[in-house]
């Protein structure tokens, strides 16, 4: 599962939503579009896929649709049909991360301090089930209210937005790090979660992760693949990835520079992991980031 990972930055800004109701035998229509389209099921299933990925919308499930990728109805629906729906773009820098990394950053936030709770970002999962839906039916209510009713700034209704998507961010977090505590394991791993955040920047390497923290340098591999699905050494290089696109879309550096901010000797080398992460070159991120951040 993937996950839609924006800052909070600026506000969410909402486009459309309502609700929607057809008889039985309702098929998605098939289209691309430039925004986020959230579904919420209240009753009924509307079969929908995306990224070749099948979809079925039940009561209280949410799916995210993403922009510029094509979603479709794949089977017709066998009762009636409701549900909410909203459109919305991200103001901010947005990215869309898979599971192992959302995973691993909300681990992290199981340290963080009550008094110092200013995470500025939003884990919305493309398809969940909360476990409080009455919570988002009320904040959906009073998000429609606020669109129709001609407050004097738009900011309203975004904010309203941005405040749904922090409970559905919430919720999914909270369910995750409840999970976690049934795993003793977990412990030990959010610490080394947290070294390999704050020091991506050098060539770290399991034999040094593995000394700092006093484990066999085989066992501490095998241990964290089972737990967060993927090696050391490629969770290494999301890390830098991740504060590549960060230094990219955020400093007016060159790809030089950040390569060797990042530990990189070879900006080539760099250039190369970038591409078969991200599937595109750090230049044409960045382009696309400001291109994007100027419509």
């Amino acid at each position: 599962m993937q996950f839609l990972k924006t800052t909070l930055h600026d506000p969410l800004f909402f486009l459309s939503g309502d609700h929607f109701a057809y008889k039985e035998n309702f098929i998605h229509p098939t289209r691309t579009m430039d925004s986020f389209e959230i579904i919420i099921g209240l009753k009924g299933i509307p079969y929908i896929e995306q990224n070749n990925n099948q979809y079925q919308v039940g009561r209280d499930q949410v799916l995210l649709l993403l922009p510029n990728q094509e979603h479709k109805g794949y089977a017709p629906s066998k009762e009636e049909i409701n549900f909410n729906w909203l459109h919305f773009y991200c103001q901010s820098s947005y990215e869309i991360i898979d599971e192992d990394v959302a995973r691993a950053e909300i681990l992290l936030l199981k340290n963080v301090h009550p008094t110092n709770k200013l995470t500025s970002y939003i884990y919305l999962p493309i398809f969940s089930t909360p476990a409080h839906m009455d919570r988002i039916h009320i904040i959906f209510r009073q998000l429609i209210h606020v669109a129709n009713a001609n407050y004097y700034t738009k900011q309203a209704v975004n904010y309203t937005l941005t405040s749904l998507l922090i409970e559905l961010s919430e919720q999914y977090i909270s369910s995750s790090l409840q999970e976690s505590e049934t795993n003793v394991g977990r412990a030990p791993l959010v610490k080394i979660l947290e070294y390999i955040r704050i020091n991506c920047t050098r060539n770290i390497n399991v034999a040094e992760i593995a000394e700092e923290f006093f484990y066999n340098k085989d066992y501490l591999s095998r241990i964290f693949k089972k737990q967060m699905g993927t090696s050391i050494h490629d969770y290494i290089i999301l890390q830098k990835m991740s504060k590549s696109k960060e230094l990219l879309t955020q400093t007016g550096q060159s790809i030089k520079e950040i390569a060797y901010l990042l530990g990189f000797e070879d900006e080539k080398y760099f250039m190369k992991l970038f591409k078969k992460y991200e599937q595109v070159t750090p230049t044409d991120y960045r382009n696309a980031f400001y291109r994007s951040s100027n419509t």
